[in-house]
């Protein structure tokens, strides 16, 4: 059965979402690779995607749903995927010690409001037909 945004086990894609967070985040070589069927089906990723494409498609569905987080859970989520142009670091570690910086938390706390972020998108998909993206 091909997957939908319909039928996307919430487990699943966020297992998906905090493996893209590593590394490089949305700017890993082998994106292709690192994007999973399950967010595949929720940012309609194709199997004729390049990778600027797939990275194309993914931020802005990220970022879309990101908007609906309070501030500091966007701004988490925003910078674990390498979205946030000044948090285009090369390690997750240097993200969330840039995101702690910024908010003068401890990383461990930041940590925490990356995990309850990539929570809340993926709950934000799964709960049904989302809003029309801005």
């Amino acid at each position: 059965m091909m997957m939908t945004s319909s039928n996307v086990d919430i487990e699943i894609l966020i297992d998906e979402l905090k493996m893209l967070r590593k590394g490089r985040g949305l700017f890993v070589t082998n994106i292709d690779e690192r994007v999973r069927p399950a967010l595949r089906a929720v940012c309609g990723v194709t199997a004729q995607d390049g990778p600027v494409e797939i990275r194309r498609k993914v931020a802005t569905k990220l970022e879309n749903l990101a908007y609906a987080l309070p501030a500091d859970l966007r701004e988490a989520a925003m910078a674990a995927f390498a979205i946030t142009q000044e948090a285009r670091f090369p390690f997750y570690r240097d993200r969330v010690e840039w995101i702690a910086a910024k908010f003068n938390r401890d990383p461990r706390t930041v940590r925490r409001r990356i995990d309850d972020a990539i929570h809340h998108l993926a709950q934000l998909v799964t709960a049904g037909p989302l809003p029309p993206d801005p």
